[in-house]
């Protein structure tokens, strides 16, 4: 917040927006939220403002403001389409969010097939091998797994263990 404050970079922003979030004080993450939003509409690069958008969105969703999160969301994966386009790893990680905000406001019929690209995305341009594409994987098992699909969930939750596990190791807290 001091740094944010010293020097109110759109990077600076961001990361006390970050810090504050994890932090619970939700109240900050939005106030440097709209700060580095802000900062981001009046620049001209369309990705930093995706970024700004998806964050700000993810801190909204946090606090529990959906009707505010979504319409970033979207927003944000419009800028990735069309300066990106729909198969590179930035559109996947927006239609994970977006699945994921479905997901947290109890929409599983319209997440799960917004994680089933996001997957798919993943894997054909990263790799199935890649620690996102396991991501992706536990994503969607998470979905399946409380909505009674145990059965589909947990080879997805294996294979996402076993990549992660060959991949960044079996001592990193993502494994």
């Amino acid at each position: 917040a001091r740094a944010a404050g010293l020097e109110p970079s759109l990077q600076a922003l961001r990361k006390a927006g970050d810090f504050a979030e994890r932090s619970d004080n939700y109240p900050a993450a939005l106030r440097f939220g709209e700060r580095a939003l802000e900062q981001a509409r009046a620049g001209d690069d369309q990705i930093a403002l995706a970024r700004v958008l998806n964050d700000y969105a993810l801190t909204l969703n946090s606090a529990g403001r959906y009707d505010e999160a979504e319409p970033l969301y979207r927003e944000a994966m419009a800028i990735v389409e069309k300066t990106l386009g729909k198969e590179h790893p930035s559109y996947a990680a927006s239609l994970n969010n977006l699945a994921g905000f479905h997901k947290a406001t109890g929409r599983y019929d319209r997440a799960e097939p917004l994680f089933r690209d996001a997957m798919a995305i993943t894997g054909a341009t990263l790799g199935k091998e890649h620690p996102s594409y396991a991501g992706s994987l536990n994503n969607l098992a998470l979905l399946l797994d409380p909505t009674g699909r145990s059965d589909e969930a947990e080879p997805l939750f294996r294979e996402a263990m076993a990549i992660t596990g060959a991949t960044l190791g079996k001592e990193h807290p993502t494994y």
